[in-house]
């Protein structure tokens, strides 16, 4: 098997960025472009929460830690989908027909994994991790995701 990491601009368009025989390292690439978008910049770390270009989505497992047994593999035919990967022949599973938890990377910053949250009202500096994919702040962003070949 073989994983290709695509990128998906905001007006839609997509880009192969690379192509490997290894998940974890497929994975590794997309976090170090994201990394690159979203935090090697001048901002703040306040305007980096609230100011970024792109995120991955992160499939988690049962104990709310990233997992291998499924990976985000982008929007087809107006449904998101996951890559079942638990078996030999990889499934795609429409997003909405499963109850998987889920987090939106967007990048590392000072050795920590950061994901969208938006801000609490009323309790300055604190913020929500975002688990909707149609949540507002995802939308007109750069999506990158895996496609399983």
């Amino acid at each position: 098997m073989s994983y290709q990491v695509i990128r998906r601009d905001e007006y839609g368009g997509t880009d192969i960025i690379g192509t490997s025989s290894n998940l974890p390292d497929a994975v590794k690439l997309i976090k170090k472009m994201i990394t690159e978008d979203n935090m090697d910049n001048a901002l703040t770390f306040d305007d980096k929460m609230e100011d970024w270009e792109s995120y991955f989505i992160e499939v988690l497992d049962e104990d709310g830690q990233p997992t291998l047994d499924a990976v985000y593999g982008g929007q087809e035919k107006g449904y998101h989908f996951v890559y079942d990967l638990r078996n030999d022949n990889p499934v795609k599973v429409p997003l909405k027909d499963v109850d998987v938890p889920k987090r939106f990377y967007i990048g590392t910053d000072n050795k920590k994994d950061l994901y969208a949250a938006k801000i609490i009202r009323g309790k300055p500096g604190e913020r929500e991790t975002i688990i909707d994919i149609k949540h507002d702040m995802l939308r007109d962003k750069t999506v990158y995701y895996i496609k399983v070949m």
